[in-house]
Formats: C-alpha cells, sequence, structure tokens
C-alpha cells in the first residue's frame, strides 16, 4: 500500500503542528495513507494523533537519549537520524515524502532526493525572513531542494509569491493550499460567563486575547506598551495564552510591572482548548513583526471576535480592514494603541466586525475545504498524475486575493 508520510521536527504546540492535529485524522479517515515521523521524538500531539489514528512514529535513537535540547543531543539525535531514514526509505519506502518546516526540508529532503522517492513535497509556512538568521548554506540547500520538488505549498498568497520572485521556484510547481479550521457553534451566554469567571474578569470588562507562542517577533512587547497608551479609566483586560519556550515570559513580566500592568493581564501559558477560552474574550489581537499565515486570525474570527493585527504577511488575506478587523502596522504601538481603543470603545463595531469575521471564516477557511485540497493534491499525484492546475499559483495572483 502506497504511503505519504509526513516528516516534520517536533510536533509541540504551534501553528503548523495544530494544523496538522486538525488535518491529518481527517485526511486518515477518507482514506489517504497519512502518517507523520517526528524528527525530534518529541511533541504534545504526538499522542492525540496516535489515538485520532494517524501513525506516528519517531527515531530510535530518541530512545536512548537523556531529556534537553542541548547542542551535543542534537548532533548525537542527527548522527542516529540520518541512516535510521535511510533505511525507512529502502525498507518501506514512501510514495510521497512531505515536508513541513526547515528542519525537515533541510535534513529528509536531500535524503528522499537521493532515494528517489517518487514524490516529493515542500510546505513553507512562512515568510523566509528566517534565513536571515541561519547560515547561508542553509539557503543553499533549500535552493538546490526547490527544483527537485514535485511541489512547493504555501499557506499564503505573499509565502507563494515570495516563493516565486526571491527564490525562484517555478509557477508551474507553486501551489495555494490554505488552513482551515473546525467550525463550532458558539457560545452560549452561559458558557462565556463561565469563561470569564475562571480568569476573574467582571461582565463589563472587555477582554483582549492575544494566542501566539512567547517569541520576541510575535509583538507581545508591542502589544503591551500600546495598551498602556488607553485611557486609565477603560475597564479591560488582557489574557496571553502561548508556550514559552525560550523563557521570553520574564522579560514580558518585568515590562508588565515596569507599565504598571500586574492587574490586567493574564499569562495563561499553553492551553489545549483555545476556542474555549476565546468564549469568553471580546478581542483578537495579532501583532506579529512577521508571519506567513496565522491560525490565530482563523481562531479569532471563527469565534466572531474582532480582530487587531499588523498588517505583515499573509493576515491581510484573512482579515479584511475596516470589515471583520483592524490592520495595523507592525512595530507600532501607537497605531496599536488607537486601533485598540476604537473597538475597546465601540460595542456596536466589536459585534459587527465579530460576524463579519465569522461568516468569512466560515465560506473562505473552513477545515472541509483544507482537507479536500490536501484530498485532491495527494490522490492525484499518488495517481501518478501531475499536480492539478486549478491548485496552481497564476503569476500575480496574490495582488487580486487579498480582499
Amino acid at each position: 500500500m502506497p504511503r505519504i508520510v509526513i516528516y516534520i521536527g517536533s510536533l509541540d504546540r504551534g501553528g503548523t503542528e495544530s494544523h496538522l492535529m486538525r488535518t491529518l485524522p481527517q485526511l486518515r479517515a477518507a482514506g489517504l495513507p497519512v502518517e507523520v515521523f517526528v524528527l525530534s521524538g518529541h511533541g504534545v500531539f504526538i499522542e492525540p494523533l496516535r489515538e485520532a489514528g494517524v501513525p506516528v512514529s519517531t527515531p530510535l535513537i530518541t530512545k536512548l537519549l537523556p531529556a534537553g535540547r542541548g547542542t551535543l543531543r542534537r548532533l548525537v539525535l542527527l548522527a542516529g537520524l540520518v541512516p535510521e531514514l535511510l533505511v525507512r526509505m529502502l525498507w518501506r519506502r514512501p510514495a510521497v515524502a512531505h515536508f513541513f518546516l526547515p528542519t525537515s526540508y533541510c535534513i529528509v529532503g536531500p535524503l528522499a532526493v537521493l532515494m528517489r522517492v517518487p514524490v516529493r513535497l515542500m510546505s513553507r509556512r512562512s515568510l523566509n525572513d528566517y534565513l536571515d538568521t541561519k547560515p547561508s548554506f542553509v539557503t543553499h540547500v533549500e535552493h538546490w531542494l526547490h527544483r527537485r520538488m514535485t511541489a512547493v505549498l504555501g499557506n499564503s498568497h505573499q509565502i507563494v509569491e515570495e516563493l516565486a520572485d526571491e527564490e525562484d521556484v517555478p509557477f508551474e510547481k507553486l501551489v495555494l493550499l490554505r488552513n482551515g479550521i473546525e467550525i463550532r457553534p458558539l457560545s452560549t451566554e452561559d458558557r462565556r460567563q463561565a469563561a470569564r469567571a475562571k480568569y476573574d474578569v467582571s461582565a463589563s470588562c472587555v477582554v483582549i486575547a492575544i494566542v501566539a507562542n512567547l517569541i520576541p517577533y510575535k509583538g507581545h512587547q508591542d502589544l503591551l506598551r500600546a495598551l498602556a497608551m488607553l485611557p486609565p479609566d477603560q475597564d479591560w483586560a488582557l489574557l496571553i495564552l502561548g508556550g514559552d519556550p525560550s523563557g521570553y515570559r520574564k522579560v514580558l513580566v518585568e515590562l508588565v510591572a515596569e507599565l504598571g500592568l500586574e492587574e490586567r493581564i493574564r499569562f495563561l501559558g499553553e492551553t489545549a482548548d483555545v476556542p474555549q477560552v476565546l468564549d469568553g474574550c471580546d478581542i483578537g489581537v495579532l501583532c506579529s513583526h512577521e508571519e506567513g499565515f496565522s491560525n490565530a486570525l482563523l481562531e479569532y474570527m471563527e469565534r466572531a471576535l474582532p480582530v487587531v493585527a499588523t498588517d505583515v504577511g499573509g493576515n491581510a488575506e484573512a482579515v479584511l480592514d475596516g470589515e471583520t478587523g483592524i490592520l495595523v502596522p507592525a512595530h507600532a504601538p501607537a497605531d496599536l494603541a488607537r486601533a485598540l481603543q476604537a473597538v475597546v470603545e465601540n460595542k456596536d463595531q466589536r459585534k459587527r466586525m465579530g460576524e463579519a469575521g465569522r461568516a468569512r471564516v466560515t465560506h473562505e477557511f473552513g477545515l472541509d475545504a483544507s482537507v479536500g485540497a490536501y484530498t485532491t493534491l495527494y490522490e492525484a499525484l499518488l495517481r501518478g498524475d501531475k499536480v492539478p492546475t486549478r491548485m496552481l499559483v497564476a503569476p500575480g495572483a496574490g495582488d487580486a486575493a487579498v480582499g
């Protein structure tokens, strides 16, 4: 039986990992033979995916290594990982190798080319700014791999246009395959008040949420500085949802104290049920300095929250400025403050934008559409056909897609 193997560095909580958690069980249920290989051997989604019927494999070497993520551990992991991947490709040859995120692409991609895996796919989930922080050979490896992929996928027009313009990926290989999200019934008023009571928020308070791991480029400092500019008599609170992979929370806590916002800010850490928290909120914020296409925006809109977001990457493909939310420049706390004040003060505007966002995400970004696109692509490639023409991105399509 042909196998579709998804390769990814880890399955810790993040946008791409959450996307796979939503999508892969649906593909498996539809009869597609998808499975996952997790290079690092760790991640909170490993067991939930297995429980949902998706086979997940981890490297044998990880069973011999101590816990941690130090440099020595990574080198030993890599030394054991490469031969295991080669053996796996010989022994249980995948029909499709699909690489998510740069780590899996740069490590497994060359091996898949060497072993002549029939179909090789790469999913780019961010703009290529991350290459600025990598050694130059990473760029060369990626460019070499691009020419040897069956198709290169992006989840926003901004990403695919950048792949074409800056990385010379031919348009006949470029596929736009957007994120999708499950559309659930909206919360009842009782559930809304219960969610607010859990975080000690009064009925009249305007609750703002940001769903983003605590990483500097996500712009949390900009948001805190913007909130400090709001009139002191406005009743608001901020819920910060996201993991702390590098200890950045300490910096943010110190800034909260410096700004005198301790009574208004709640750090909730990672949570498995983001929609439940959002049910008690009034506004969703994303203030990243760079972004490919954010799942958080879809999560806000699915819960009928108006959105205030920075106009970077694919954000404008999700949020319609003035209709479903407000877009502001990145690195601009004063602009962010003005946008937040406008929606905090205007309940009718919040309701109108939230309803428009809910309608937009239902029609444009439902999970069924995303799963259907993967199904169409995988089935065609498993038959030995080319990428369906309707999935390819035409030059300049990004300009027409926004708005």
